[in-house]
C-alpha cells in the first residue's frame, strides 16, 4: 500500500534472441501501479532496451549501431462502467543511444473479462 491505498510493482525482464546478423536485445519493464480511489489507477511505466552493435565488422563498421534507450510512460485508467475502462496519458524517451527520441500521447480501452 501507498498512502493507505492499494499499489504493485511489477518487473518484466526479457531477452530477445535473433539467429540473424541482427542484434539481440535485453529487455526491462517496470510498472508501478497506485489506485487513489475504486475507479481509478495510475501508472508509470518504464520501458528498457539495450542491443549490441551487429553485422559484419572490418572497415565498414557494424551494420547495426549498439542501442540503448529507457521510455517513460505516465498515464491514468479510469473505470468507466462494469469491466470497462479508459486510459489516457504520455510517454517519452528520456535516455536514448542509437535510439528515436519519441514523445506522445497514449490513449487505451481495456475490457476486463
Amino acid at each position: 500500500t501507498i498512502l493507505g491505498r492499494s499499489a504493485f510493482v511489477d518487473v518484466a525482464p526479457g531477452v530477445r534472441v535473433r539467429a540473424d546478423r541482427f542484434p539481440s536485445e535485453a529487455r526491462l519493464d517496470v510498472t508501478l501501479g497506485w489506485r487513489p480511489a475504486p475507479r481509478l489507477l495510475l501508472l508509470m511505466q518504464s520501458f528498457g532496451s539495450y542491443a549490441p552493435a551487429a553485422g559484419p565488422y572490418g572497415a565498414g563498421g557494424p551494420l547495426v549501431a549498439r542501442t540503448a534507450y529507457d521510455k517513460l510512460q505516465l498515464s491514468a485508467v479510469y473505470e468507466v462502467a462494469a469491466g470497462w475502462s479508459v486510459q489516457f496519458g504520455a510517454f517519452r524517451t528520456i535516455l536514448g543511444l542509437d535510439a528515436v527520441r519519441e514523445t506522445g500521447p497514449i490513449f487505451a480501452l481495456w475490457h476486463r473479462f
